[in-house]
């Protein structure tokens, strides 16, 4: 039965950032294809990015999930930075959103499902 709810969890985190890419595919929707930094498909990965670590922690320590998040945090800004560089947009709502989806999914599967669903929807 344990297995069903990593498998149910991980669904959820992969659901959560599937909702925060669906926003944020809307907010861009302007945008070429490919001028975006991540769109719903990555944000969804991101999410289920989130959720493994979260599954990882739990047998391996807290640790995997900070540095799962810091690795994260470093690919993501990267991004955002070389995009600024061709794009001259400075906002970090994109970048918040995408840290949000990994914590989210991490959350989901560390077994506060409702909380990051609230968070989720809010966000």
């Amino acid at each position: 039965m344990e297995e069903f709810s990593s498998f149910y969890t991980l669904g959820v985190a992969l659901a959560l950032g599937l909702l925060i890419g669906m926003e944020r595919g809307w907010q861009d929707r302007e945008v070429e294809e490919g001028g975006r930094v991540a769109g719903i498909r990555t944000i969804a990965l991101i999410g289920l990015l989130g959720g493994i670590s979260g599954l990882m922690a739990q047998q391996l320590g807290a640790l995997v999930l900070g540095i799962g998040f810091a690795a994260m945090a470093g690919v993501l800004t990267t991004a955002h930075v070389l995009d600024l560089k061709r794009s001259g947009d400075v906002g970090i709502t994109g970048l918040v959103a995408e840290l949000l989806a990994f914590s989210f999914g991490a959350l989901a599967t560390l077994g506060h499902v409702e909380l990051a669903t609230a968070a989720a929807v809010v966000t």
